[in-house]
């Protein structure tokens, strides 16, 4: 049933975003092939079957957003990545009855991350305690996001991958202040989570995608 919620979610956010797949606009030929040959690259990767036989109740949106997370660490390649949300289990978007299952896949997000980078070290938020943020990639809710920016814990071309959370949703003029809060970098709303590439050399640039 969930997979069905998530179904109708998709056919939604095809019809409010069809302008907006593939890259189509952007201007940057960086985002672009980010956009093409990362959120939405739609090949098979080599660690999907065996990710889905090891975790095969991942429900559809989840499964979705994982994958993109290996395709996003396989593009990075990061050394190290924090995870904000791991002692408090995977957030979901109350809004959002696909995501909407209260079951613990941090594990599972951690697997999908290494299975894009083997040699990424994956840090929780509870081995994490003395705040040294310097990592490629993050994944944390918007108020952590708020956190690394008000405190000046963001190091140069970090991966922020924010998930919807009790409080917020990607939906929610929330994520448009956070938008608004950032420096530098640029913002991806892909609906289901957000993506923040953290980069002082460029000036924001907020995108849109069907994903």
């Amino acid at each position: 049933m969930a997979d069905g919620s998530f179904i109708i979610s998709r056919m939604h956010v095809w019809l409010t975003r069809w302008k907006r797949c593939r890259g189509f606009g952007l201007q940057s030929p960086n985002d672009y092939s980010f956009v093409r040959d990362v959120i939405n690259e739609h090949r098979p990767y080599y660690a999907y079957l065996r990710m889905r036989n090891k975790y095969p109740s991942l429900d559809a949106c989840r499964r979705k957003k994982y994958e993109l997370y290996l395709r996003i660490a396989n593009y990075r390649q990061p050394q190290k990545m924090i995870d904000m949300l791991a002692d408090a289990g995977d957030t979901h978007d109350v809004t959002t009855a696909a995501c909407d299952k209260h079951d613990d896949t941090t594990a599972a997000f951690h697997d999908y991350i290494l299975a894009g980078c083997a040699q990424c070290k994956v840090v929780s938020r509870n081995d994490n305690r003395q705040w040294d943020t310097s990592a490629d990639m993050i994944r944390c809710d918007i108020d952590g996001v708020y956190t690394l920016v008000a405190n000046d814990q963001l190091s140069q071309g970090t991966i922020l991958l924010v998930e919807p959370s009790h409080r917020y949703s990607l939906k929610s003029s929330a994520w448009k202040r956070l938008v608004n809060a950032i420096p530098h970098g640029v913002c991806f709303d892909l609906y289901y989570c957000g993506i923040i590439i953290f980069d002082k050399k460029r000036y924001k640039q907020n995108y849109i995608i069907n994903f």
